[in-house]
């Protein structure tokens, strides 16, 4: 009788010891990576795959710990990145050729839209088919000044195309009030804008059908939403890296298939936006976002150097700029 509770204590004593063990006495678990990342833009679902990779733990499954942070009026990504506060940024092509153009070390390391999703937007009813046909029209524009370096695209092509732009009324448009506004109001003819965002998706809401206008069907074709950070800090930190961009994409690839659960990720970081326009700007981003040619994140040389070419022709970088130094898609699984 006393072996056999001996035994049975003493399996007892090994079973808490192993307890003991798993809960803490083993190896400390390593502290995750803190990383941010500052937007271009307010929150939309513009960014709804990096919503989802918080929403879903896929960068708590990379072991970070990431900060997404707003953007908006007066922000430049690229200051905040190379100025060191924040890891990681979103841009445009036309802005990263012209960082570099001025000897600033930053790289992209994935695309959110692999195609440019700029346009020029018009009544229907108005006519305004051509870039040509902007001349003696008011058009709306960021911050109104087309040397500002947000129309630096826009103003590339028309440039390209021999428009007379001293012809052209440039005046400032709030890019947070949808372009149909100030087009119903007579404020301007032509705005700028993004298809796949709150523009044509509210047009189209109200029944008012747009003329649109693509700088890519005039070779003016360019990436936006880059993913970038320093090159000194990809350098230090691939791994980090790496783990940041497959969290992001697989973030990406779950809002294809899923935009209710996306913009309802997307409504917790501003819950006044409103839900049926962020479900019709989800759905109007999946073929941007996804291609088919390519894997989603994917950057093609032959953009980045389209990109390169038209503004140096443009006279908006001193000089040519080496592209394949500007993006990298060894991060991206293919």
């Amino acid at each position: 009788m006393k072996t056999k509770l001996s035994v049975r204590w003493f399996s007892v004593l090994v079973l808490l010891a192993v307890l003991i063990s798993g809960c803490g006495g083993g190896k400390a678990s390593a502290p995750k990576d803190k990383v941010t990342m500052q937007f271009a833009w307010l929150h939309t679902t513009e960014y709804a795959g990096f919503y989802l990779a918080v929403e879903k733990g896929y960068y708590a499954d990379e072991n970070l710990d990431v900060k997404l942070v707003a953007g908006g009026y007066g922000i430049d990504s690229v200051k905040e990145v190379t100025e060191n506060r924040a890891q990681f940024g979103i841009s445009r092509g036309t802005n990263m050729v012209v960082a570099r153009s001025k000897g600033q070390d930053v790289i992209a390391v994935s695309t959110i839209f692999r195609k440019s999703p700029w346009f020029l937007g018009s009544l229907k009813e108005a006519g305004i088919t051509t870039p040509q046909d902007l001349e003696g029209k008011t058009v709306g524009i960021e911050t109104g000044d087309p040397n500002y370096i947000e129309n630096v695209q826009l103003m590339a092509m028309l440039k390209n195309l021999n428009v007379d732009t001293s012809k052209i009324k440039f005046v400032a448009r709030d890019f947070a009030d949808p372009i149909v506004n100030d087009l119903q109001s007579g404020k301007t003819n032509v705005d700028a804008a993004m298809f796949g965002t709150e523009d044509p998706v509210k047009a189209q809401l109200r029944g008012v059908e747009l003329n649109a206008i693509y700088y890519s069907d005039y070779s003016m074709d360019s990436y936006a939403n880059l993913i970038f950070a320093n090159g000194d800090f990809i350098k230090k930190n691939p791994d980090l890296t790496a783990r940041f961009v497959r969290a992001t994409l697989r973030g990406y690839q779950y809002a294809l298939g899923h935009a209710d659960e996306a913009v309802t990720a997307t409504l917790k970081y501003d819950p006044k936006l409103d839900a049926k326009t962020e479900t019709g700007m989800m759905k109007a981003e999946i073929p941007v976002i996804d291609t088919g040619d390519q894997p989603i994140g994917w950057m093609d040389a032959n953009v980045w150097q389209n990109t390169a070419d038209i503004l140096l022709a443009g006279g908006f970088i001193p000089s040519a700029v080496d592209v394949k130094s500007l993006f990298t898609n060894e991060f991206i699984v293919k």
